[in-house]
């Protein structure tokens, strides 16, 4: 004959133990994205590249993701004396987080304010989701000497996505090339410009901002 008591009792310990596992595995997910530093000789007059180039210097976890531009560097003040005279690009890699299942439009949107000239020939951001090519997304200008004005500058991409509740392998690389002899003015400015995430899921209304929370580690 069963005991009642001890039946409850392991009931309450395997759902006690199951809990703990949840939470173990919840906790394991850290807000941020890894950011690998890439530097190459200083090189001015060459366009952008699409995958990683040169050396992974540094690494730093990245809490801005959400924003991102190369700018986001400036957060690790170990890292800036490491890309001095040095060209440089940053891979971010992490998870994205998605709570609700659905269909999904995703909006980037590379922008530049206004006031800051931006030394820049070609820029390219290249995003992978579940470690397949989700989105490549730049510009690439019509000679190597050209770079944008003082003016505000945007350009946006729309995907539609089909996105299961979960965490999704995510990565995000970024690189620009320099206009020719523009080393100094780039090395100023290259914080200007970033790229940023909307989205809208199955119950929005309308799209909103891609929350930095959703980007995590671990």
């Amino acid at each position: 004959m069963k005991n009642p008591v001890l039946s409850i009792f392991l009931t309450a310990l395997g759902l006690l133990f199951a809990g703990q596992s949840a939470m173990s595995q919840t906790n394991e997910y850290k807000q941020g994205l890894v950011a690998d530093v890439y530097v190459e000789e200083a090189q001015t007059g060459k366009w952008s590249s699409k995958s990683p180039i040169g050396i992974a210097i540094a690494t730093f976890i990245d809490k801005k993701a959400g924003e991102f531009s190369l700018g986001n560097i400036k957060a690790d003040n170990k890292i800036a004396p490491l890309i001095k005279d040095h060209t440089i690009g940053v891979e971010w890699s992490g998870f994205l987080h998605v709570e609700n299942p659905g269909e999904y439009v995703v909006i980037a949107r590379m922008s530049k304010p206004g006031g800051d000239s931006f030394y820049a020939n070609s820029c390219d951001f290249i995003v992978k989701l579940d470690n397949t090519n989700f989105l490549g997304f730049g510009f690439k200008w019509d000679r190597q000497d050209y770079y944008m004005n003082t003016d505000d500058f945007s350009k946006t991409k729309l995907i539609k996505a089909n996105l299961d509740a979960g965490y999704h392998a995510f990565s995000l690389w970024h690189h620009c090339g320099v206009t020719s002899d523009r080393w100094n003015s780039w090395m100023k400015n290259y914080g200007a410009f970033m790229l940023k995430f909307q989205w809208k899921g199955p119950s929005d209304r309308v799209p909103q901002d891609i929350p930095s929370s959703a980007f995590v580690w671990k």
